[in-house]
């Protein structure tokens, strides 16, 4: 009698202990994502590590740790870890996430056959969950490779198409990517009507990410019909946006057009005080990319504009 007590106890204290296990590990899962959701990514990498540690049969686990990875540039990382959520995954809803991201890595990486084929992969996925949101993020994703390839009709069909699936809050992000498309294609006014309307809905939604994209994109327009003042106006209305956003890459990329339209400027004016203008915003750009550990992107242009001042 005595032994069997032992044994149910040493029974029941293992059951226990494996409960546990499985809490911690879940609980690990769940900080991971809680951590992505308040956008701590240092935070859920470290979740997310010990998650996959505690848990190694876990889509959701690498999956977690994989879209940190992807979240803080870290590609590498990110797809050995969302490559190991697909071998894992069995349920088809988790396998349209997984696809989707793996598209958007390979996308980062330059590996464009990758990202079309996972990208298609999910949104063949989301048409069958009939999962609207996957399937116009996809044809989004499948427009961007077509857009990075150049093939610029193929990439605003696929645009066009996301479109029609897509929520209202979702389009800004996919009318500034075909205001994109026509002015690459040179069709300035079309440009510039579909980029006003990714402006009006970001502002209509407050997603201040895509409304200093689509001022950016404004100014870009404005400054390459030489509309300089109209261009300034928009620069100057997206560098006080990425100021409250504290983006100090998107302020040094604005400071960058600043310096840029200035140039413009001189070289239809000949002003002198065009050139001084250019050289303190290309400055400043200068500075703000260096301080963040970004490559300068402006030092030619900044170089070159000295040397006309100074000749």
């Amino acid at each position: 009698m005595k032994t069997i007590i032992i044994i149910l106890l040493i029974l029941y204290l293992f059951i226990l202990l494996i409960k546990k296990i499985v809490k911690n590990s879940q609980n690990e899962i769940e900080k991971c994502f809680y951590y992505l959701e308040a956008r701590d990514y240092l935070r859920a990498i470290k979740s997310g590590k010990e998650a996959v540690k505690q848990f190694p049969r876990s889509a959701k686990a690498y999956f977690c740790l994989g879209k940190a990875y992807f979240l803080t540039l870290n590609f590498e990382f990110a797809l050995i870890n969302m490559k190991k959520a697909e071998e894992l995954a069995t349920d088809k809803e988790d396998l349209m996430h997984i696809y989707g991201f793996l598209g958007e890595i390979y996308q980062a990486l330059g590996d464009l056959d990758n990202a079309l084929l996972y990208s298609n992969k999910c949104f063949d996925l989301a048409k069958e969950l009939g999962n609207k949101k996957y399937k116009s993020s996809a044809l989004h994703n499948i427009a961007d490779v077509f857009f990075i390839k150049s093939e610029l009709n193929k990439a605003l069909s696929y645009y066009k198409k996301a479109l029609k699936e897509a929520e209202e809050e979702e389009k800004d992000v996919i009318y500034n990517s075909i205001a994109l498309i026509y002015r690459e294609k040179g069709d300035f006014e079309k440009a510039i009507n579909y980029a006003q309307k990714a402006l009006e809905i970001a502002k209509k939604y407050s997603n201040y990410l895509v409304l200093t994209r689509a001022l950016l994109n404004l100014g870009d327009i404005y400054r390459e019909v030489g509309n300089f003042s109209k261009a300034e106006t928009f620069y100057l209305a997206e560098l006080d946006e990425a100021k409250k956003l504290n983006n100090k890459s998107m302020e040094a990329i604005i400071y960058s057009s600043l310096g840029v339209l200035y140039i413009d400027k001189y070289e239809k004016s000949s002003e002198y005080s065009d050139l001084i203008y250019a050289k303190e915003y290309l400055t400043k750009a200068y500075n703000l990319f260096e301080s963040i550990n970004e490559k300068a992107k402006v030092k030619e242009l900044l170089d070159r504009v000295n040397a006309i001042i100074n000749s």
